[in-house]
This record gives structure tokens, C-alpha cells and sequence, in this order.
């Protein structure tokens, strides 16, 4: 099932806003759930937004039980539960000029995400919502994205920042992502040559495969490695009987350039720009000879940092930098014994972040 399908299946109220347009072309999707099926359509509710991360999608947020995910959940609160997609990712694979064929369709990184979806995104909410600003929960790459976009523009579009498993800098990043270090460059040529620069994307018979395969009891090790690579989790809060779900929905795809990008950052030390690996490249992009550098003293949103204990994707030391350089932190919340996938999938999502989630978006503007 796809997002409102399976929202509908347990009785929530589900709006697909198709081909919201970007400015350089992309066509975004956009969820939203308001409310029980049974209810009155809710009207005046208080509007959230929540952004995905990498190689995820707005499913990724409702793989769980109602009681189990956080925008079913946050709507049971009373909230108006808006969901971004990413250009690349199952939901936002068209373009005004390019189809997913080509190469200059995957021509992007988290940058343009930055510059263009997450603005497009917000201006869309807030128009349908009649709002000026609106709080928002990213997660993983939906983070980074959204500390990007603040810094580059103060637009004044998010009102409150709510950052789970924070990623800004990844210099200590562990796990999968940190092979790609060494082989840059070369992997890069390869899967560009091979699949004209997509990463990882979902299909008919990949989301088939899992939802069959990963039933059966000697073949769940091999879903879980699969998670592990895309999410970086551990096993112990992870709801085992709906692994074929989360088989079928991760990875949801993007860009290897978006892939090239963090290897960069992880190389690099800093948060910057896409480097395209030449003096004379860059100034052609950025008129100047190296990427512009995104600092985190310029995010002056109001955020809220929620990180965990085993989580090696945001590692412990790069989410210190943030504490120490971001300048309106206004909670900063440590969870013990949970990884990077947790904050999205833990089976113990609502006792440990759920009730403090409601809370603080029912007091921010």
C-alpha cells in the first residue's frame, strides 16, 4: 500500500498533494493527515511538518502501527500532520523536462533539497494553512536540510526546528557510508555510468521482493542488513514482524551525487556546498574557487536536539558541535539505549519521545 492507502486502512484522513513544483523543475509530493475517517473534517488545527531522510520517504514516518508512529500520533493529539518527499525518492520522481532515465534528472544532492524542495515544500503548507511559520520535525537528512535552508535564508518559514538524530557535521560518522570515503571519486564514475546517477531506488519487484521474501524466518538477516546499511540500526527495539514493511519501503532512493556529497563532508570536516572537485568548476557554480561553507551560527530557528546513545550515523561528537555552535537551542534531549533509525521505528517510540514531541509543539508558535 501506498501512504494514503495505508493511512485510510487504519482510519485516518489522507490528503496526496501531487506535482508541487519546484524552481528548477522538480515535482514534490506532498501528505497530509488530519483527523479520523469517522470524524468531521478538523478544521483550525495547529500544523506541523515533518521531513524524511535519506533514502527514506514520508512512509517511512507510518511503517509502524498508528500507535507507533508519530504522525498518527500527533494527529490523536489534535495536530494537522503535514509530510515532505524529497526530489528522487518514490513519491517525487518527475521532473517539467527530464524523466528518471536520465542523467541530468539526478543531477542533485541534499543542497538543492536545501535551496529548493523544503522552501516550495513550507510556501505550499502555509498557503493551504493560512499560516505564516510552522514547527518542524526532520529526521536524519530531513535535519540537515532544514539547518541548511535556515542559515542560507533566516526565512522565518519554520517557527521551532525540532532536529531527530541530528546530522550537520559527520566527520565522525561510523558504519556503511564511511567505506564510501576512500573511493570517492570512483564510485561515483561507476554508478553514474551504470544507472545514470540514481541511488539505491525503490520498485515494483524490490518492494514485492521484500514483502515476500522478508517473511521468511531464513531470510530476515538478510532485511535487516539492508536496514542496517540505509537507517544504521540495532535490533533491539525493532518490531521484527513488520520487517517485510520496512524491507518494502527502505530504501526509497536518491542520488548518488547525494550519496558523493556527504563523503565530501565526511572528508572534508565541514558542512559545505557540493564540491565539484576543481577550482575552475566551482567558480563556474559558486564564483569562487572552493564550495561555500554552511555555518551552524547562523541558524538563529529556535531548535530542539533530540539524539541517541548507540546512534553512529549523528555521531555523539558531531552532534556536540551543533550544541556548542548553534546559537537558540531551546532543549536539547539525550535518549539512552537508542540508534538512528529508533526515532522513527523504536517500539517504544511513544513512551520515550512521543508525549515530549506533543508537548513542545503544543507550547511553540
Amino acid at each position: 500500500m501506498n501512504f494514503c492507502e495505508t493511512a485510510n486502512y487504519h482510519g485516518y484522513y489522507c490528503e496526496e498533494h501531487k506535482n508541487v513544483q519546484t524552481p528548477d523543475g522538480y515535482l514534490l509530493t506532498i501528505h497530509r493527515i488530519n483527523g479520523r475517517l469517522n470524524e468531521k473534517p478538523k478544521v483550525n488545527r495547529k500544523a506541523v511538518f515533518m521531513q524524511h531522510g535519506l533514502l527514506s520517504s514520508s512512509y517511512g514516518f507510518i511503517m509502524n502501527l498508528p500507535n507507533n508512529s508519530l504522525p498518527f500520533i500527533f494527529s490523536d493529539a489534535g495536530f494537522d500532520v503535514w509530510l515532505g518527499n524529497s526530489r528522487g525518492n518514490t513519491y517525487s520522481m518527475k521532473h517539467i523536462k527530464y524523466n528518471d532515465k536520465q542523467k541530468e534528472f539526478w543531477d542533485f544532492s541534499w543542497q538543492e533539497m536545501a535551496m529548493y524542495d523544503l522552501p516550495t515544500s513550507l510556501d505550499f503548507v502555509l498557503k493551504i494553512t493560512n499560516t505564516n511559520s510552522i514547527p518542524y520535525i526532520g529526521h536524519s537528512q530531513g535535519t540537515l536540510i532544514a539547518f541548511a535552508h535556515e542559515a542560507m535564508t533566516k526565512s522565518k518559514k519554520i517557527s521551532h526546528l525540532i532536529a531527530l538524530a541530528p546530522i550537520f557535521h559527520v566527520t565522525n560518522i561510523e558504519g556503511p557510508y564511511r567505506l564510501l570515503i576512500p573511493f570517492k571519486s570512483i564510485l561515483g564514475r561507476i554508478f553514474e555510468d551504470i544507472d545514470n546517477g540514481k541511488f539505491l531506488p525503490s520498485s515494483n519487484s524490490s518492494r514485492w521482493d521484500a514483502t515476500h521474501l522478508c517473511n521468511h524466518p531464513l531470510l530476515v538477516d538478510i532485511c535487516d542488513g539492508v536496514l542496517f546499511v540505509t537507517m544504521g540500526y540495532d535490533a533491539k527495539y525493532l518490531n521484527q514482524s513488520r520487517m517485510p514493511v520496512y524491507a518494502a519501503h527502505t530504501p526509497e532512493g536518491c542520488s548518488v551525487k547525494d550519496i558523493l556529497h556527504y563523503a565530501q563532508m565526511v572528508k572534508s570536516g565541514n558542512c559545505s556546498f557540493y564540491d565539484y572537485g576543481s577550482a575552475k568548476e566551482n567558480m563556474e557554480k559558486y564564483n569562487r574557487s572552493s564550495p561555500p561553507i554552511i555555518n551552524a551560527q547562523d541558524i538563529t530557528t529556535p531548535v530542539t536536539l533530540f539524539s541517541a546513545e548507540k546512534d553512529i550515523l549523528a555521531d555523539a561528537v558531531d552532534v556536540s558541535y551543533l550544541r556548542q555552535h548553534l546559537p537558540n537551542i531551546i532543549n536539547d534531549v539525550y535518549v539512552t539505549d537508542w540508534d538512528h533509525a529508533d526515532f522513527i521505528i523504536a517500539t517504544n517510540l511513544p513512551s520515550k519521545i512521543a508525549r515530549l514531541l506533543i508537548d513542545i509543539l503544543s507550547y511553540v508558535n
